[in-house]
């Protein structure tokens, strides 16, 4: 989609100073740098704290808008050469850095999946529809006002030049307030608070005209532009919240909002743009969207509990069953071995057989305890079978470790744990965290918290399950029966 994008715009741009083909063919290479630079950035960000990400992509953004800036002030034949022959093969440069060091600083959270893949895209939806349908619908309202602005015979030059200036304001906004956003404000509440704007936007558009709908248009793009950045950070750390690959979760959101964009720009063209008598359509995109966000906003929390109940009750089920399984193994294990014991006529060896499968029963569910209390992983070693045939010692086979039961069975009993002392919805993600060991500097960085906030709803849930420290706290979470 970027690299379309890119060829539009090409050929939009240079077709006077070049050939087609050439414009074209400039706008490519102009996309696929933006596509490679985005990839790259998006792996960079994710594998850094949250404060010192939203730096990085404030800052990666002003320098955006400032060469965009920089390189439409030039004549158009040098702009084709400096992009096929500077641009590309910088970003390329960087890319290909970016994968060597890589590894190096790789987040400790992707080492460990919590869960099957199928599961960590459903949690990770659900964390971001909401977020991602707010800023959708801003983007509808961008491609709106592009296409109008072009259809009343404004330049393209200018529609982008004005989109940049809106970047590198909202980038300058950015850095200056980050502080505070990052301490006092969640991200995706952050951006549930363009709801009132867009209605308003969607409002006040048709009627607009002159100064004021210059100044309109300007705020409109800066706003759009700070969701956007906003919108980096926010995929980040949720791809490292729930070990995804930072590309599938950037790229799908990212492919939506500008798809919402493309959809208002065509909008737009079909209408003839925001003529007074051919308004009403507007009106009526408007109502859709309002309608949409207002069902999100008030509906979206009961929808979200409940598909995070269901999923809850499918772990449930299935870490049930999986000890089961284990169990059931052992014991065959055991009875197994005796059978053959007594068929050869050897009572020690019967004898032998049976402790030993219910030593490794017990080791099995001393595995399956280490595990739903978040220890570290388990090195209990395989219990070796009957000696069979003559001195030979065999050892029984394990059933394949699972890294995802451990954590699945952590959160359940926190879930459980939660419910049964009253915990409320962030009172429950702070202790679920603590459970799993992190310290409040941990916790204030993945929940974009101050560490004083952290404090409070960690007393609160001391308060609550009537413990006093972290360690008893964990042993409640440990002995929790359901």
């Amino acid at each position: 989609m970027v690299v379309a994008a890119g060829v539009l715009l090409g050929f939009q741009v240079w077709r006077d100073a070049y050939p087609p083909a050439v414009g074209a063919a400039t706008g490519g290479l102009l996309g696929c740098a933006s596509a490679f630079f985005f990839c790259a950035l998006q792996e960079l960000v994710a594998n850094l704290r949250v404060y010192v990400a939203g730096i990085v992509v404030f800052c990666a953004a002003a320098i955006s808008a400032l060469a965009y800036l920089l390189m439409g002030a030039l004549p158009a034949d040098v702009q084709v050469w400096l992009v096929a022959f500077v641009c590309f093969p910088l970003v390329t440069a960087f890319c290909v850095a970016a994968r060597k060091v890589g590894p190096a600083f790789r987040h400790p959270m992707f080492q460990a999946a919590p869960s099957s893949g199928g599961d960590k895209i459903l949690r990770a939806a659900i964390d971001l529809w909401r977020p991602l349908l707010c800023v959708a619908f801003s983007a509808l309202l961008i491609g709106i006002i592009r296409a109008d602005t072009i259809i009343d015979g404004g330049a393209l030059n200018g529609v982008n030049d004005s989109g940049m200036l809106g970047l590198l304001l909202a980038s300058i906004v950015l850095l200056g307030c980050w502080r505070m956003i990052y301490t006092r404000t969640l991200l995706s509440k952050l951006q549930l608070l363009i709801f009132p704007l867009i209605a308003t936007s969607f409002l006040l558009l048709p009627f607009l005209t002159g100064q004021s709908r210059g100044l309109f248009v300007s705020i409109a793009f800066t706003v759009f532009s700070i969701t956007s950045s906003l919108m980096v950070v926010t995929c980040a750390r949720t791809a490292r919240m729930y070990a995804l690959p930072p590309v599938l979760v950037f790229g799908a959101f990212s492919g939506v909002v500008y798809l919402f964009l493309a959809c208002g720009a065509l909008l737009s063209y079909s209408f003839g743009g925001l003529r007074e008598a051919t308004s009403l359509w507007l009106f009526a995109i408007a109502l859709v969207a309002i309608y949409v966000l207002s069902m999100a906003l008030t509906l979206g929390r009961r929808l979200t509990d409940g598909v995070r109940r269901t999923k809850a009750a499918r772990d449930v089920a299935r870490a049930s069953a999986k000890t089961n399984a284990f169990s059931n193994s052992s014991v065959l294990l055991g009875a197994v071995a005796n059978r053959v014991g007594e068929a050869r006529g050897d009572a020690r060896h019967a004898g032998d057989a049976a402790l030993r499968g219910e030593e490794y029963a017990r080791q099995h569910m001393a595995d399956d305890a280490k595990n739903e209390s978040g220890g570290a992983a388990s090195r209990t070693k395989g219990a070796v079978a009957p000696r069979m045939h003559g001195d030979a010692d065999r050892r029984a086979p394990r059933e394949p470790s699972d890294p995802s039961s451990g954590v699945v069975g952590l959160e359940r009993k926190c879930a459980g744990v939660a419910k049964h002392y009253g915990l409320t919805a962030r009172e429950t993600e702070v202790m679920t965290l603590l459970a799993h060991g992190r310290d409040v500097a941990f916790i204030a960085d993945e929940l974009t918290l101050s560490k004083n906030t952290v404090r409070t709803h960690a007393k609160g849930v001391f308060s609550k399950m009537g413990v006093h420290s972290k360690q008893e706290l964990i042993d409640v979470v440990y002995l929790f029966e359901e």
